[in-house]
């Protein structure tokens, strides 16, 4: 028994095989990326991190973040 590690030599992440294998489902990639298990270069991407910002504000309530000045 492999316990499904061969999946991993025809996708390159989870949520790449699961996304694969039940096309008819909507898979948030965003959530594989919480549990740890992010596409490679998940994170280098400026638009995952947008996305899992505006997530969190909505998940916690934030309605405005201020800026401390830069000047002096």
């Amino acid at each position: 028994m492999q316990g499904g590690s061969e999946l991993f030599r025809y996708y390159k992440s989870l949520y790449h095989a699961l996304k694969a294998i039940y096309p008819e489902f909507s898979w948030e990639i965003s959530r594989f990326a919480a549990l740890g298990n992010a596409p490679h270069a998940f994170w280098k991407d400026k638009q995952n991190w947008l996305a899992a910002l505006d997530k969190a504000e909505q998940r916690i309530g934030i309605k405005q973040v201020l800026l401390p000045s830069l000047e002096t």
